[in-house]
């Protein structure tokens, strides 16, 4: 099982939200980020690798929604066929240089 990092707060989002409680690591509360000050509001900041990789995340299913969106366009049923079509296509191209 993967490690769970939550952010938890006393109440859902809402037009008055929850407030923030603390930072858990598998259910038990961790200091995590740094708090700064940023004019009227404050901040928990992650630290980098962390932000890298929510970043990344975000990028990918990004990526993954043009590579569906591609897919439809041209017919096909998944991603994973025009994965399909792409390894023909190499190989196809690879036999023409030969």
């Amino acid at each position: 099982m993967s490690d769970k990092l939550a952010i938890v707060f006393d109440g859902p989002p809402a037009n008055e939200s929850g407030r923030f409680i603390e930072v858990e690591l598998n259910g038990a509360g961790v200091s995590f980020g740094e708090w700064q000050q940023n004019g009227d509001y404050w901040e928990l900041v992650l630290p980098e690798p962390y932000a890298e990789r929510v970043a990344l995340e975000a990028r990918l299913s990004k990526m993954e929604e043009a590579l569906e969106s591609i897919a439809g366009w041209h017919g096909l049923e998944s991603v994973d066929d025009a994965y399909s079509m792409q390894d023909v296509a190499t190989e196809a191209l690879a036999g023409e240089e030969t």
